[in-house]
């Protein structure tokens, strides 16, 4: 195989991965685990989409033939374009990791510009104008902690804060003097951040949130306390 025919055998590989996968191709936080991508790649036939290990599965399977398959969603205002990628048993495909702030997907499907609810999946919504739009229900797909933050058996404490992807997020509170810009919340996953600290046990400690810079309590906390100035904020213990 000639240099020039191996490269562009790599990038139509790579332009099949990243059709598939494009949460992956955009350097969003993490992969599809690889059981899951090799689930998709031999799926031979449309199904409704699924929810699996943080992602979503979308399929379709042309009766005759297609050139281009996508999906749009509403929490894009239907402005993005994500392509199905064809697997090796001739069905497109589509891997999608949705925001953790979602608790359901609305979403219309594309066959070569001709715009349909999913005829894989059975629920569906109607507008006033008689549009059809599909839905997958998210619920359980990103567990919520029963109560933030978590206190471990050897100390450490775990921040989790669930909200919009891509944000600058810290806590400030107690054991960082106040100071936002000491401990920052890692986006594990798209709208979920989080941090765990080793603080020293026997005592009880304050803190509140900062989404690009703005004062958050902590959602999942419902305990709360005011500060020596008067602020409310979260508190908790670390026994």
């Amino acid at each position: 195989m000639t240099r020039t025919k191996l490269f562009c055998f790599l990038l139509l590989t790579l332009a099949s991965a990243a059709s598939i996968f494009p949460q992956a191709a955009a350097a969003e936080p993490g992969l599809p685990p690889h059981s899951l991508r090799a689930e998709v790649s031999i799926l031979g036939r449309a199904v409704a989409p699924y929810p699996r290990d943080f992602w979503v599965v979308f399929s379709y399977r042309p009766v005759s033939s297609a050139r281009f398959v996508a999906v749009r969603f509403e929490h894009e205002g239907y402005s993005v374009l994500h392509p199905l990628a064809l697997n090796e048993k001739s069905t497109f495909v589509l891997v999608y990791r949705p925001p953790a702030t979602l608790d359901r997907l609305t979403y219309r499907m594309g066959v070569d510009g001709l715009w349909m609810r999913d005829p894989a999946n059975p629920v569906y919504t109607t507008d006033s104008f008689g549009t059809e739009y599909s839905q997958v229900d998210l619920s359980g797909l990103f567990p919520a902690p029963e109560h933030d933050p978590i206190v471990h058996a050897d100390g450490e404490v775990t921040f989790t804060l669930r909200g919009e992807p891509g944000r600058i997020v810290s806590v400030a509170g107690s054991f960082n003097r106040w100071d936002p810009f000491v401990h920052a919340l890692e986006e594990t996953s798209p709208g979920v951040y989080s941090l765990t600290l080793r603080l020293p046990r026997g005592a009880a400690y304050y803190y509140y949130f900062l989404s690009n810079g703005g004062k958050l309590l902590d959602p999942a906390n419902d305990e709360t306390r005011r500060s020596p100035e008067g602020e409310l904020v979260c508190y908790f213990q670390v026994p």
